[in-house]
């Protein structure tokens, strides 16, 4: 499906939950809105779903009007699956029974035929005659998912599906998901307060807070080209210090002199994002910075660092530079894409 909304306002009674959103999601690709909880992201997932109304705008699949303010086809009529938070699977019907559910309109051989084939897919071949209940959550969530995918819809959405299983689990069946959705050629759009869920599933991430949508890109584009300081905070690690743009394009700030590369606020008063990668570990470095807390993660530690205004920094330092909180060490700044905001 080719998922369009368009300036799309909803709300309950006088409050507004979502502020004139528009996005575009092209066939095939799976997308993600991300953001606090509170931000509106399930309530746009449930209005793409036909659950709820909206005020203004109007929501489209390949050209066909689902949603506008006047009209709304009904979720069944939309061709559209959905996984929920809560999987809402069936306990009394098995595995097989649980998937097919959706498929009841289909001849037996069809039918048993399109099961067998998900249940392979998702990993689940040897569990059709199995009951919810004796299923781990990983095993909940990929019959939920492979229920979604029986009718072959043309859009899936998942409402924060990863968020009751712990982070191992989580990232690990986030990228299954993406292969399985890949494979079956579904267009998909997940919901979650997760980036790292975010990171692993999605080819385009809209985030949002307060009901607007910030940024609608990939994720490369968010964490190296954020476009306000809400996304740059949001999204990965940083740190905002202050600086001075120059006329020769120039930032001059507390730890050296950075060149832009790309357009950047005009000259005057700035503040500039530095993500752990930008800030190098080097004992040669005539610039010395306090560690202050690290964090241990196999390869690396990320280190946080006080710098001798006070301000602080992280790092991100291979983990054979095992320095205790207390030590001076020396840094410098390796930065790609200089990003700075206007004060």
């Amino acid at each position: 499906m080719d998922l369009r909304l368009e300036t799309v306002r909803a709300g309950y009674g006088a409050h507004t939950v979502l502020h004139a959103l528009s996005l575009r999601l092209a066939p095939g690709t799976v997308g993600c809105l991300l953001g606090p909880s509170g931000c509106g992201k399930t309530t746009a997932l449930r209005a793409i779903a036909g659950f709820e109304p909206i005020g203004a705008g109007r929501i489209l699949g390949d050209d066909m009007v689902l949603t506008d303010a006047g009209h709304i086809v009904p979720p069944e009529k939309r061709g559209i699956g959905m996984v929920f938070q809560d999987l809402a699977l069936m306990p009394h019907l098995d595995v097989a029974s649980n998937v097919a559910f959706g498929l009841h309109r289909q001849p037996r051989a069809e039918r048993d035929a399109r099961v067998a084939e998900l249940l392979e897919l998702v990993g689940l071949a040897g569990s059709a005659k199995a009951y919810p209940h004796q299923l781990s959550g990983g095993q909940q969530q990929r019959v939920a998912l492979a229920r979604a995918l029986a009718p072959k819809p043309r859009l899936i959405l998942l409402d924060e599906p990863f968020s009751s299983l712990d982070v191992e689990l989580r990232e690990r069946l986030s990228q299954d998901v993406r292969a399985i959705l890949l494979h079956e050629k579904t267009t998909a759009l997940l919901v979650t307060h997760s980036q790292f869920e975010a990171f692993a599933m999605a080819d385009v991430i809209g985030v949002m807070r307060s009901g607007h949508l910030h940024q609608w890109d990939t994720a490369y584009n968010l964490y190296h080209r954020p476009a306000d300081r809400f996304v740059a905070d949001f999204v990965g690690e940083g740190r905002l210090l202050p600086g001075t743009r120059r006329a020769d394009g120039a930032v001059e700030m507390e730890l050296g002199v950075l060149r832009a590369h790309a357009e950047i606020p005009p000259p005057g008063p700035v503040e500039v994002l530095l993500r752990p990668d930008d800030v190098v570990h080097d004992d040669s470095s005539a610039v010395q910075a306090t560690v202050t807390a690290r964090a241990f993660r196999g390869a690396e530690f990320l280190y946080s660092l006080r710098l001798d205004s006070g301000r602080e920094v992280l790092s991100l330092v291979p983990s054979h530079h095992d320095h205790a909180i207390g030590c001076r060490i020396g840094i410098r700044l390796d930065v790609e894409h200089l990003i700075a905001f206007a004060i």
